[in-house]
């Protein structure tokens, strides 16, 4: 299992036997990083979207990586190369690989988004919106995207949300009078998504926005989090 120090005069990053330092928490990230056949450790940090410094002390054990470290390696590093190229079941990278796949990979993309409702028609009150958080898109009545937001609690913030003034402009009418009409005038459904994780919520959102990109009367895009 590889560890790794910096050369104090060129800043280098070299291979190392291995200490008693941080062994308990750097095992999965190293076994990681060889399965994937990695050779630099700046390298596996970009694929991790993390800094090649902190990615070094996760590594040698000086720092203990959280589980939103192990997450993002597993999501933006590992799931294309590790499940094509794994190795044998039976072997021990091979178990820990199934294990991944079982466990955290499976949890991210499964149990962490839960539909509660999917292109229906907006209730009349506030009291008849679930009070979970997660992302929520409002349709019009021909069922085009209208908004996509996210929510820590779907009651409060896509009764808000209903009740804004769209951003541009549109002309109504025989006169085509200009107007600015607010969201709830024009929205007749909603579809909503229970996402527990605030990061995820947050991605999710983001992504869906540059989807429906010019279609949507969102003010922002958004940024994706990695970190």
């Amino acid at each position: 299992m590889a560890v790794y120090e910096r050369d104090g005069e060129t800043g280098d990053l070299h291979k190392v036997s291995r200490g008693d330092k941080g062994e308990k928490e750097m095992p999965f990230l190293n076994e990681l990083k060889d399965l994937l056949d990695v050779g630099t450790v700046t390298e596996f940090a970009e694929m991790c979207g993390k800094r090649t410094t902190n990615m070094a002390n996760y590594l040698n054990g000086v720092s203990t990586p959280g589980r939103s470290v192990l997450e993002d390696c597993l999501l933006n590093a590992t799931v294309s190369r590790v499940f094509e190229n794994a190795p044998g079941d039976n072997t021990r990278l091979g178990k820990k690989a199934k294990r991944v796949k079982d466990g955290v990979v499976s949890n991210v993309f499964g149990q962490e988004i839960q539909p509660l409702s999917e292109v229906e028609a907006i209730p009349n009150r506030r009291r008849d919106l679930p009070n979970w958080g997660g992302v929520y898109i409002l349709y019009d009545s021909a069922a085009n995207v209208l908004y996509v937001g996210k929510a820590a609690r779907f009651r409060a913030e896509v009764w808000q949300t209903l009740d804004r003034e769209i951003p541009v402009g549109m002309r109504f009418g025989p006169d085509m009078n200009e107007a600015t009409p607010i969201i709830r005038a024009l929205a007749s459904y909603m579809s909503l998504y229970r996402i527990d994780n605030q990061r995820l919520r947050h991605n999710i959102e983001a992504l869906l926005i540059r989807v429906f990109i010019n279609q949507t009367h969102n003010r922002r895009i958004g940024r994706f989090r990695t970190g």
